[in-house]
C-alpha cells in the first residue's frame, strides 16, 4: 500500500469520521436551538430546515460544473473552514443574546452552499489520492464511519445537548469541520486535474443535461420514481419538523432522549439496507418497494395514538423546574426557571 493512501486512511478517513459525527450534532441541535432557546414553532423550524436543504436544489449542477478541471482540496478545505466559521456564530450569538431565528436561517443556508461544495469535490477526491487497487477498501472505511454515525451520533448529540445546550452543542461540529480539513490537509493533494478546452466542456454539459432530462421523460418508471421522491421527502419533512416540536415542546421529552430516538432510527437503516437485498430476491425488486413503502409509511400513523401533551416516561423528561413546597398556603405566581410561572406557598 503506497504511502499516499496511509496517509488518507489515518487523515482524511480520521477527520471525515468525526465530521460525520459533528453532523448528526447539528442535525439534533440546531432545531433544537429553535425549540428550546427560542421557542419557535412549526413555521420558523421549517425554515431553517428549508434553508439548509435549499443549496442543494439552488447550487448542485453548478458547483458540479465549477468543480470541473479544479483541485479538489483546494476547494475542500476552504469549503471545511467556511463552514466551521458559520456554525462558531451560533454559539457566540447565544452568549451575546442576539440569537434569533433570521440568523438560523443563514447559518443554515450558508454552511449548506459549503456543504454542496464540499461533498460535490469530495465525491471525486478519494480516487485522485488512492491507488485503485485501495479504492474499495478507502469507500468502505470512509462508509462506514458515516453508518457509524448515523447510528450513534444521534444519541451523542442528545446527551451533548442535554449537557451544554444545543447552542454549546454546536462547537462540536465546528470542530469537527476543523479536523476534517486537517485530515484533507494530510491526505494529500492527489493527482492533478486536467482542464478540458471551454468549448468541449459546454458541448458535454448541454449533451449530459439534454439525455438525462430526454431519459426521465420517456422512462415512466423513472417519471413514477421522481414524483415519489419529492413526495415522500415533502411529506418526511414535514413530519420531521413537526416531530422535534411535538416531543420537546409539547411531550417534554429531553434532548436525550429525543437524540436517542433518533439512533434508533439509524439502526433500522442499517437493518434495512442488511435485509433490502434478501427481501428483493424472495419478493421480487417492484413488491419488495412496495412493502417498504407500506411499512414507511405505515409506522408514522402510529404517532396518532399518542397523548399530545406530557410524557408517560420520567427518564424522559427534563429536569423538573418547580419550586419546593413549604409550610403555608397561599400560592403565588412567580417566575419559573423554564420562564413559565409556576405556583409557590409564601409564608
Amino acid at each position: 500500500m503506497c504511502a499516499v493512501s496511509v496517509s488518507l486512511r489515518i487523515g482524511y478517513w480520521l477527520g471525515q469520521s468525526l465530521s460525520f459525527v459533528g453532523t448528526q450534532v447539528t442535525a439534533v441541535a440546531l432545531p433544537l436551538v429553535a425549540a428550546l432557546t427560542l421557542s419557535a414553532g412549526p413555521g420558523q423550524v421549517g425554515a431553517i430546515a428549508t434553508a439548509g436543504m435549499l443549496p442543494n436544489l439552488l447550487f448542485s449542477l453548478l458547483v458540479g460544473h465549477w468543480v470541473e478541471g479544479r483541485e479538489h482540496r483546494r476547494i475542500m478545505i476552504p469549503a471545511d473552514i467556511a463552514r466551521a466559521l458559520v456554525l462558531a456564530v451560533i454559539p457566540v450569538a447565544a452568549l451575546g443574546d442576539w440569537l434569533s431565528i433570521p440568523l438560523l436561517v443563514m447559518v443554515a443556508f450558508l454552511t449548506g452552499v459549503a456543504g454542496v461544495c464540499f461533498e460535490i469535490a469530495g465525491f471525486a477526491y478519494v480516487p485522485s489520492v488512492v491507488d485503485s487497487n485501495d479504492l474499495p477498501a478507502a469507500n468502505r472505511a470512509v462508509q462506514g464511519s458515516s453508518t457509524v454515525a448515523e447510528v450513534a451520533g444521534p444519541g451523542l448529540a442528545g446527551l451533548l445537548v442535554q449537557a451544554v445546550g444545543p447552542a454549546l452543542a454546536i462547537v462540536a461540529d465546528a470542530l469537527s469541520y476543523v479536523a476534517s480539513a486537517i485530515g484533507i490537509a494530510v491526505g494529500g493533494s492527489g493527482k492533478a486535474a486536467v482542464a478540458p478546452a471551454a468549448e468541449t466542456v459546454r458541448a458535454e454539459r448541454r449533451a449530459r443535461l439534454t439525455e438525462g432530462l430526454r431519459l426521465l421523460v420517456a422512462n415512466p418508471y423513472l417519471r413514477a420514481l421522481t414524483m415519489h421522491a419529492a413526495v415522500y421527502n415533502l411529506a418526511a419533512q414535514i413530519f420531521t419538523i413537526n416531530l422535534v416540536l411535538w416531543m420537546v415542546q409539547g411531550r417534554q421529552v429531553s434532548p436525550a432522549a429525543y437524540g436517542l430516538a433518533l439512533s434508533a432510527g439509524g439502526v433500522g437503516a442499517v437493518l434495512g439496507t442488511l435485509t433490502a437485498l434478501r427481501l428483493a430476491e424472495r419478493m421480487g425488486f417492484g413488491r419488495a418497494f412496495a412493502a417498504s413503502l407500506l411499512l414507511s409509511c405505515f409506522v408514522p400513523l402510529t404517532v396518532a395514538g399518542l397523548p399530545l401533551y406530557g410524557t408517560p416516561w420520567p427518564w424522559a423528561s427534563p429536569p423538573s423546574c418547580s419550586s419546593p413546597a413549604s409550610d403555608s398556603a397561599t400560592p403565588t405566581s412567580t417566575p419559573s426557571p423554564c420562564g413559565k410561572p409556576s405556583s409557590r406557598p409564601t409564608n
